[in-house]
């Protein structure tokens, strides 16, 4: 029997957009022992996975419990066959360089791996991050990546996700799930809230509800937007319960954040707003024709505050008109979306 790592351990987004290439990894080794090492804030994800058992790591600390050393530690004693770096940092390289394992596949050349994806792995090039992952799994001899990747629930999850949907009369495939929260550290990367409350007063009159998605920090921006239309489901239900609701919407419409990712691996279209990062990079995964960015030549500025001279002019150049033209302009042939009347 194999024993496999893989890794994959910043941030919550950057783990659920790696879900169809760890699924093709445990679809290969399903008969081995399969190890992932990830972020404490990811771990839940995974609860109820068929496949992964699941180790985290403190990547702030270098000798505290599940810091670095302690990590390096247990992936020396554990005598993997194989292990599959699907982060590609400074930290997941120790890990692979002091493993003792006989064969290292990373996402780009880098003395720590045995094998990886060939060329330099940098954010201004046009290549999404599925890409590079799929090039990596290739060098593994694994195929790439082609379906979004499941993540596994509970029985309960679903229920909880079905008890919503009765509650607020949702019907499959007519309403929308939006989240307009993004990282608290990148406030650059959020459409101004009062475009997200016209644009779901907007949908109200197609006979489409919008439920409105995020934690506890979004709780205020939510309340806002939800003010005259929408369901305001802050902090109810949990990120799998959330994928199970978002498999059952028409749409999804979104900030570049980690729920983005989740309703793309929900296998819906997803509209996203890209302004100061790299839409190419960080799209969801299969969402390229769903993009709605800003052409402004000072997007893709990489900055999580906009300069005050600039006035968020990226993200305010999209206005709620231009976006429903283009959900209407995906959806609306398809007779998937009808004005209320018509």
């Amino acid at each position: 029997m194999r024993r496999i790592l893989v890794i994959k351990m910043t941030a919550l987004g950057d783990v659920v957009a790696a879900l169809p290439h760890m699924e093709q990894i445990c679809r290969t080794y399903a008969g081995g022992e399969i190890w992932l090492l990830t972020s404490p804030e990811a771990k839940g994800l995974f609860l109820h996975h068929p496949f992964f058992r699941v180790k985290t790591i403190n990547r702030d600390s270098f000798f505290g419990k599940e810091g670095v050393l302690p990590t390096i530690q247990w992936v020396r004693s554990m005598e993997f066959d194989r292990i599959f770096d699907l982060q590609g940092n400074k930290v997941s390289h120790r890990i692979c360089k002091w493993s003792k394992c006989p064969e290292r596949i990373g996402t780009q050349p880098n003395p720590a791996y045995t094998k990886s994806a060939p060329g330099k792995w940098v954010r201004t090039i046009k290549q999404n991050v599925s890409q590079r992952l799929n090039m990596t799994l290739e060098a593994g001899g694994i195929p790439p990546a082609t379906q979004p990747g499941p993540l596994y629930t509970s029985a309960e999850d679903i229920q909880a996700a079905e008890r919503f949907m009765s509650l607020h009369e949702l019907e499959e495939k007519r309403f929308a799930v939006v989240h307009a929260g993004s990282s608290p550290e990148w406030l650059s990367k959020r459409w101004p809230r009062e475009n997200f409350a016209q644009l779901v007063e907007m949908f109200e009159l197609f006979g489409i509800p919008c439920v409105v998605t995020g934690s506890h920090v979004e709780q205020d921006l939510n309340r806002y937007i939800t003010e005259n239309a929408g369901v305001n489901a802050t902090g109810v239900l949990s990120l799998r319960q959330l994928y199970i609701l978002a498999r059952e919407a028409l749409f999804a419409v979104s900030n570049d954040s980690a729920p983005m990712h989740l309703f793309s691996q929900a296998g819906i279209p997803v509209f996203a707003f890209f302004g100061p990062t790299n839409y190419r990079w960080s799209h969801g995964f299969g969402q390229i024709a769903n993009v709605i960015k800003s052409d402004l030549e000072c997007s893709q500025c990489f900055k999580p505050e906009c300069p005050p001279g600039k006035k968020h002019a990226c993200m305010r150049s999209l206005t709620p008109e231009l976006v429903l033209g283009k959900i209407i302009e995906r959806l609306g042939e398809s007779g998937k979306i009808v004005k209320n009347g018509e």
